[in-house]
């Protein structure tokens, strides 16, 4: 892996290791969203590539998100806010473009279009827990929400998230909000990490910190798919809405979570977030 510009080895190939996963291997989400540099650090004046995948193998994707699927996609920066135009499908990936033309921290947000679904009480609890959020699915089940419901209609909004460092120096952006529904945003600046470090981050939902959420991290899978991948780390948010996540080595990260609300009886919506961070630069 190259520790300053470049392109990362596991974006060149990608297509090649998108298969079914391994048992063992790092695992997310069956239809994960999130955003990945093609670069650990940017020159200013120069093109940004950013890829936004689908995959259950971070960092790869298993099909390209469709341009009209994206409902929002920015770029923040010390100075403001600006939309990402230049969308187009390379391969599996969705590939968003910009030139930025100074030195910073910036985030690039994204916001899939909501997609819906019906489905059967039993088969939104079992797609909950093979989701990873198998604490939201006990929850329900306890109380009385399913009880004389046949069917339902489950909304996924997905919402990703990255940061990334353009030139030398210039303002951090890493706590700023990027205006999404929901959102992980760190306490501490990725960039200055060190392996052994903790990073926290705060998970906020309409900008309410949202407390007893599992939060699951991974690091990038092997690109020989027959190697088991790293162990995931598993996490829940405190009372503060905190997730306190042990760097056990620096490089590119991906934190995720999905959040449950009940929006009217029989109609559940499922808040998908990611944050794709690089630990140390």
């Amino acid at each position: 892996m190259k520790t300053r510009s470049g392109f990362l080895p596991f974006l060149r190939t990608a297509a090649l290791v998108t298969g079914a996963l391994v048992a063992g291997s790092a695992i997310v989400f069956a239809h994960d969203f999130f955003l990945v540099p093609g670069a650990l650090s940017f020159s200013s004046g120069r093109d940004v590539e950013i890829l936004a995948q689908s995959s259950s193998r971070f960092p790869t994707s298993a099909g390209a998100v469709a341009v009209a699927r994206i409902a929002r996609a920015v770029m923040i920066a010390d100075e403001g806010e600006t939309a990402l135009t230049d969308l187009s499908q390379r391969g599996t990936s969705l590939v968003l473009r910009s030139r930025p033309t100074s030195d910073g921290q910036r985030i690039v947000a994204v916001d899939l279009v909501p997609r819906s679904t019906r489905q059967t009480p039993a088969e939104f609890l079992r797609w909950l827990r093979l989701e990873g959020a198998a604490d939201a699915a006990d929850h329900i089940s306890r109380g009385s929400s399913l009880q004389g419901v046949d069917s339902l209609t489950r909304t996924d909004t997905k919402r990703a998230k990255t940061i990334i460092d353009v030139g030398s120096g210039g303002p951090r952006s890493f706590s700023r909000s990027s205006g999404q529904m929901i959102e992980f945003m760190p306490l501490q600046d990725p960039a200055v990490l060190r392996a052994g470090d903790t990073l926290r981050t705060r998970l906020v939902f309409n900008g309410v910190p949202l407390a007893g959420i599992s939060v699951h991290a991974s690091v990038p899978a092997p690109e020989d798919t027959a190697q088991k991948g790293e162990p995931d780390v598993h996490l829940v948010t405190d009372a503060a809405g905190i997730a306190s996540l042990p760097v056990r080595k620096t490089g590119l990260w991906l934190i995720r979570t999905i959040h449950v609300v009940e929006a009217a009886r029989g109609n559940w919506e499922t808040h998908w977030a990611s944050l794709v961070f690089t630990a140390g630069l």
